[in-house]
Formats: structure tokens, sequence, C-alpha cells
């Protein structure tokens, strides 16, 4: 289970170097699949799939039909949502994180990185025995519905 999550670290941080304005997702994802191949993985547990731009919000069937949805060269001011994971020896690692493409996050990116870590927290916070997973997502529905009265930007309130 850790050389999973090594080697799925290892596919994280090469692509996090390898995201930067002229960039292609393809290319991005390219360095996450070597580096974790090159850690020791046996293969992909999950193709990274990196949402850029416009096609941030794409959905799982728009994707589908429609791959070149997620090869598209990224820009500066932009933020990629990046889900990727790695196997070793039928383990299976998984990460998913949003970063800037022009390694700053802009205000309203931050406004939604602090209003989905708030979301999170509440759930980790409702974990405890006896608690079902409904319970914890409602507790992170509720954090977000008790919250977006309080955003400023146009995008942290379509996130809400």
């Amino acid at each position: 289970m850790k050389k999973a999550a090594a080697c799925t670290d290892a596919g994280f941080r090469a692509a996090m170097a390898a995201i930067a304005p002229g960039r292609t997702n393809r290319e991005i994802e390219g360095a996450a699949i070597e580096a974790a191949l090159r850690a020791g993985a046996d293969g992909i547990g999950m193709w990274p799939e990196l949402k850029t731009g416009p096609v941030s919000g794409a959905t799982v069937y728009q994707k589908a039909y429609d791959y070149h949805l997620l090869n598209r060269t990224v820009q500066a001011g932009e933020a990629v949502l990046m889900d990727l994971g790695f196997n070793y020896e039928f383990y299976k690692g998984d990460v998913g994180r949003m970063l800037p493409v022009s390694g700053h996050f802009t205000p309203e990116q931050r406004e939604v990185i602090e209003l989905m870590n708030g979301a999170y927290q509440s759930g980790l916070q409702a974990m405890h025995a006896g608690v079902g997973p409904n319970d914890i997502i409602q507790a992170c529905i509720h954090y977000v519905e008790t919250h977006k009265d309080g955003l400023h930007s146009d995008l942290a309130k379509r996130a809400a």
C-alpha cells in the first residue's frame, strides 16, 4: 500500500512540475505516468485526468464521448483539476488536487479552494464510529450551504 502511494506521489509531483502555460494536458499526463513507472508502479490505476480552463466542469459522459476535451493547451491564470493513481502489487494509490497553472492561485480560485477545504474538513470531523457515508456527505454539503452567502467571486458562487 505504501509503495502504491509512493508511486502515485512520484507521478503527482512530476505532473505538478510539468504544469506550465503552453503545455498540453497529454504532456502533463505523460510526465506523471513516466515518473510513476520509474518509481516502480506496476501500472496505471486511474488514467491521469486533467481538467483545465473552460472544460474544468466537463462531466464523465462528455469526456467519454469526446476525449479531446481533456487535451488542450493550458493557459496562464487557469487552474488544473488533476486526479490520478498508480498500482503496485494490486494496491492502488489515488490523489486529486487543484493546482494553479501560473504557480499562484488567483483570489477567485483561492476562495473556491478555501470553500472546498472547509467542506472537506467538515466531512472529516463528522467521521466516527456509527456514522454512515450519507451523514458525512451531508456535513460537507451543510458547510457549503452555510458559507455560500458570504462568497464574493462568481467562480466561488458557481462552485457552491
